[in-house]
């Protein structure tokens, strides 16, 4: 799991306390996409309605570079 992933579900644990892996998921490791610079999280919560995070991967990146 990449550092950015994590943020996304440590976010996603503080906003809805109990997530768990979307649809037939088997894990969060596939519960993640890539598309143009962002990654998507799709999660689900205890209600079973589907949620998604999306972080751009450039923000990141640039986060973690030295000043």
């Amino acid at each position: 799991m990449t550092t950015l992933e994590a943020k996304l579900m440590d976010q996603a644990t503080a906003i809805h306390d109990r997530i768990f892996p979307c649809s037939s998921r088997n894990g969060f490791e596939h519960c993640f996409t890539r598309d143009e610079g962002k990654v998507c999280f799709w999660y689900n919560t205890e209600d079973q309605s589907t949620h998604l995070l999306v972080a751009d991967e450039l923000d990141m990146i640039e986060q973690m570079m030295p000043n």
